[in-house]
């Protein structure tokens, strides 16, 4: 099938056209003659299409629950979990987090950017991305995966919540870094309480929301101050959500400023008119709102 592309195929596409209109005309109106010679097969149509809609409903319906209890049901071992390929663990950590509640989906692949999966929590309006590393020797994940896991989970995947989950261990330089950059890490023993006795994501992690409220997110680029309308709130772990550096601009024209390393009033910050020092004075620059001034210090 491809469109006319000269007037002669216009012409023949314009001729089927019209034919194919006059045929759906005569049929409709042989359909709506015979109906109207038999309208009791309406009500009997209408039955018969009622019925099979409410049995289609109902099997999706039963297969959902029967999906659902498999999901609440789902237990792995670590033997099981040791068995499985680098791919089929990956999907393993997404079926433990769809059986959690998240809406999980799986998305590891060659340049995924340090997300295998990424779920979307629906009761806790957060998005979580999971980097998963298994490895059949128990070696240990490094400092390394940290740092990607911290740069790609919140500015490309948009992510609130990160975790790290590994059928091995940490390294002692992942662990402290993973904590200062809010990465939740998962590893042997706590994968096994995940996994094999059923502990929810929620309660391992320490994620439950509390009453307080945190800015929205920015949602512009670096720099702007535009931000999203949908709140945020605050949580009770200490790194349940991925930060942003902190705003240290200096306030100006409030009077007060800081020069070199003391906390005394810049010049440039006093009134205008103010009298210098009769002593000795070495001309400084405020390191907050960049503009020179008299220190008016004694040397």
């Amino acid at each position: 099938m491809r469109p006319p592309s000269d007037a002669g195929e216009w012409v023949a596409a314009g001729v089927v056209a019209l034919v194919a209109a006059v045929l759906l005309r005569a049929l409709f109106e042989a359909l709506a003659g015979f109906l109207a010679a038999n309208w009791l097969i309406i009500p009997c149509l209408v039955a018969v299409a009622a019925t099979a809609a409410a049995v289609v409903l109902r099997a999706r319906s039963a297969a959902r629950r029967a999906r659902t209890a498999r999901m609440a049901a789902l237990r792995l071992s670590l033997t099981e979990v040791d068995a499985l390929s680098p791919t089929g663990f990956e999907l393993a950590v997404r079926d433990l987090m769809l059986r959690d509640g998240i809406a999980a989906r799986h998305v590891g692949q060659r340049g995924d950017q340090a997300a295998d999966v990424i779920g979307h929590d629906l009761n806790l309006d957060l998005v979580w991305v999971a980097q998963c590393k298994h490895t059949t020797t128990g070696a240990r994940v490094g400092t390394r995966v940290v740092y990607e896991v911290s740069g790609t989970a919140g500015p490309i995947h948009g992510a609130d919540l990160a975790f790290i989950a590994t059928n091995g261990t940490f390294t002692r330089d992942a662990a402290k870094n993973a904590a200062r950059l809010n990465i939740h890490l998962i590893d042997r023993d706590t994968l096994h309480l995940w996994a094999t006795e059923g502990h929810s994501l929620h309660t391992l992690l320490n994620i439950r929301p509390l009453p307080l409220r945190l800015p929205t997110r920015p949602t512009g680029p670096p720099g702007s101050r535009t931000i999203s309308s949908r709140p945020e709130s605050q949580w009770a772990a200490p790194h349940s959500r991925l930060s942003q550096a902190p705003d240290l601009h200096g306030i100006a024209g409030e009077g007060r400023c800081e020069v070199a390393e003391r906390d005394r009033p810049c010049r440039a910050a006093r009134a205008p008119g103010g009298s210098a020092s009769p002593r000795r004075r070495r001309r400084t620059t405020c390191p907050r709102c960049s503009r020179a001034g008299e220190a008016g210090r004694d040397l």
